[in-house]
C-alpha cells in the first residue's frame, strides 16, 4: 500500500510457509478479519503466537518468524525501511526445530520480488532433497535469544480500558520500541517529526489539518504525513485512530 519509510501492507489468505524471516527492525501485526499464527523461535524454541482478529502485536527485531495465514483473513503489517548496512534472511529448520537446515541473506528493497530467487534456490537444493544441514552460511545478524514475547493486545479491550485517558489527555502509546504506535481519540494533538507518519481512522471521524490543506478522515480511511510535515488532527466524539510512525 504504501512502500517509503514505513512499508505498509494489507495481507490476505491463505498462506502456509515453512521458512523463517530475519530481520533487524520491528514489525507490526494488527489482525482485521479472522486470526493468523505467527510462529517464531523464541529463546531458541519454536512457539506459536495466536493472533486474533481485533488483535494487535509488535514483535520485536532479530527474532525468526513464519507468518501463517488462513483462508478468508485479512492483517496488517507495517515494517521499516532497511538501513543500507543491514541484512535479511531466510531460514529453514529441519524436521525437529533444533537444527538450521538452510538459511540465506539478502538485501530487502522490495519482499515481493527479493523472496522468490532465495526459496527457489533452497527447493533445488541438496538440504531440501535429505532434510539434512550441510553447509549452513554464517548469519548476517546477531538474532535475539533472551526475549520473552508479549502476548497480543485486543485493541477493542485496550481503548476501552484507556478511553478516559485518551479523550482528556490526549493521544496515549500503545507500543513503544523503534515503532511508535499511539491511539488517539476526541482531544486535539499538533505534531511535527522527522519521520513519516501513518493515520489509520479505527473509529467514527477526525478532522486532519495538514500544512495547507484539511482532510476529513473517515471510519476505516488512512492517510499517510511525510516527512517533517507538520500536522493537526482532532477527533469528533467517540473517535479512535492509530498514528504509527518511527521514533
Amino acid at each position: 500500500m504504501f512502500g517509503g519509510q514505513l512499508k505498509i501492507m494489507f495481507v490476505g489468505g491463505p498462506n502456509q510457509r515453512a521458512d523463517y524471516h530475519m530481520e533487524e527492525g520491528e514489525e507490526f501485526f494488527y489482525m482485521l478479519k479472522g486470526a493468523m499464527c505467527l510462529k517464531v523461535i523464541e529463546k531458541g524454541k519454536p512457539k506459536d503466537i495466536t493472533i486474533k482478529e481485533g488483535e494487535a502485536f509488535l514483535l520485536p527485531g532479530r527474532i525468526p518468524h513464519s507468518p501463517q495465514r488462513f483462508p478468508n483473513t485479512i492483517g496488517l503489517v507495517i515494517e521499516r525501511e532497511r538501513n543500507p548496512n543491514e541484512w535479511d534472511g531466510l531460514r529453514w529448520y529441519t524436521q525437529d526445530n533444533h537444527s538450521v537446515l538452510y538459511q540465506d541473506w539478502f538485501k530487502c528493497k522490495d519482499l515481493v520480488k527479493d523472496l522468490p530467487p532465495i526459496i527457489e534456490r533452497f527447493f533445488k537444493s541438496e538440504e531440501h532433497s535429505t532434510g539434512i544441514p550441510k553447509s549452513v552460511k554464517p548469519s548476517m545478524i546477531e538474532l535475539d535469544i533472551e526475549s520473552t514475547l508479549p502476548e497480543p493486545i485486543p485493541i477493542k479491550e485496550w481503548i476501552q480500558s484507556n478511553k478516559h485517558d485518551i479523550d482528556t489527555k490526549g493521544p496515549k502509546p500503545m507500543f513503544e520500541g523503534v515503532f511508535k504506535i499511539i491511539v488517539f481519540g476526541e482531544k486535539n494533538k499538533e505534531v511535527q517529526i522527522p519521520n513519516e507518519t501513518w493515520i489509520y481512522q479505527l473509529q467514527g471521524k477526525s478532522n486532519l489539518r495538514l500544512e495547507n490543506e484539511d482532510k476529513v478522515l473517515e471510519e476505516g480511511s488512512v492517510c499517510l504525513i511525510p516527512r517533517n510535515l507538520k500536522y493537526l488532527i482532532t477527533g469528533t466524539k467517540d473517535s479512535v485512530g492509530l498514528i504509527v510512525s518511527l521514533v
